[in-house]
C-alpha cells in the first residue's frame, strides 16, 4: 500500500497511521474498532525537523537546554544505549508497527483495557477503559506513564500521565501530560492527534 503526506489539524503533532495488517473482530460496546497492526505515515523525510529543531513547540529555557545539549555521542553511554525514543518519534519512526488488542470481560463483553505494543525498542502500554482514576502525582512514574481511556463518539480519547522524566519529548519533565486522540476515519486509516501539556517544560500546552 502507497503512503502520501497527509496535513495535520489544528494541535496535532504526529501524522496519520495507515493499516497494515487483518484487523480483529469488533466487540460488543466499542464505538470503533481499532485494533490490529498498523504502520506510520513517517514524516520528515525531507531531511526539516532534525536535532535541535524546536519547530515552534513553546519551549521554556530549562527544555530549550535540555533539547540542544543532546549529542549522537549520547547513545555511546549505557544509559542511553537502550532507552526508549520520545513517544512522539516512537509513534512514526521507520520501524514503529503498533499492535493493539483488548481485554474483554466475558461474561458483559465490555472492553476493560486496550494493550498496544510498538516494534520501536519493544514498547508497550495500557489503556485502561473501566473507569479507574489516575495515581496521584507522587505515585511511580514509569515510561510509559498512565493511561485512561473514554470514548468521544467514535474517537478514543486516551489521558496519559506519571511520566518519568527520562520519556523525553522535546525537552519534557516528569509532569508530561498527553491526551491522544485516536480516530478510524476509514478502513484503512487511523488519524492521531495528541495534545502535549507540561509546566516543567512548555509554556503553554501545544
Amino acid at each position: 500500500m502507497g503512503f502520501r503526506r497527509v496535513g495535520l489539524l489544528a494541535m496535532a503533532r504526529l501524522p496519520l497511521f495507515a493499516l497494515a495488517a487483518t484487523l480483529c473482530s469488533q466487540p460488543a460496546f466499542a464505538e470503533m474498532d481499532f485494533m490490529g497492526v498498523w504502520r506510520p505515515l513517517p514524516r520528515n523525510q525531507d531531511g526539516s525537523g532534525m536535532t535541535g529543531d524546536i519547530a515552534g513547540v513553546p519551549v521554556s529555557d530549562a527544555a530549550r537546554w535540555r533539547v540542544q545539549s543532546w549529542s549522537p555521542e549520547d547513545f555511546d553511554v549505557t544509559e542511553w544505549a537502550c532507552r526508549p525514543h520520545a513517544w512522539d518519534y516512537s509513534l512514526e519512526g521507520p520501524l514503529s508497527a503498533l499492535r493493539v488488542w483488548a481485554d474483554i470481560d466475558q461474561a458483559t463483553q465490555r472492553v476493560i483495557a486496550y494493550h498496544g505494543h510498538l516494534n520501536q525498542q519493544e514498547q508497550e502500554t495500557t489503556i485502561w477503559m473501566d473507569g479507574r482514576p489516575h495515581p496521584p502525582a507522587n505515585a511511580i512514574h514509569t515510561w510509559s506513564g498512565f493511561s485512561t481511556g473514554e470514548w468521544d463518539g467514535d474517537t478514543l480519547v486516551v489521558d496519559t500521565t506519571n511520566f518519568n522524566e527520562k520519556r523525553d519529548i522535546r525537552g519534557s519533565s516528569d509532569h508530561l501530560h498527553l491526551v491522544e486522540r485516536f480516530t478510524r476515519t476509514d478502513h484503512d486509516t487511523l488519524k492521531y492527534e495528541v495534545t502535549i501539556d507540561d509546566p516543567g517544560a512548555y509554556t503553554k500546552p501545544w
